[in-house]
């Protein structure tokens, strides 16, 4: 990596991004899918919270193991 930032905050930086991108692309199709008429009323919202925390938990090791990589053998 050609930057004065250290590869920690790099690849950080990034990550955190996505993550953000993320959440608000899930917020905006939910948001679009009221503005259809999606009955969201029965919806089960602490399941779905946290089926996404460990959604989030198992593919973000993934991550986190391909960061270690980039920054053990960069």
């Amino acid at each position: 990596m050609v930057t004065a930032t250290p590869p920690v905050f790099a690849l950080l930086g990034a990550a955190l991004w996505t993550l953000l991108e993320g959440i608000l692309i899930v917020c905006g199709q939910l948001a679009v899918g009221v503005a259809l008429g999606a009955d969201f009323s029965r919806a089960n919202w602490p399941a779905a919270l946290a089926l996404g925390a460990l959604t989030f938990l198992a593919l973000n090791s993934w991550g986190i193991l391909s960061a270690a990589f980039v920054l053990i053998f960069k």
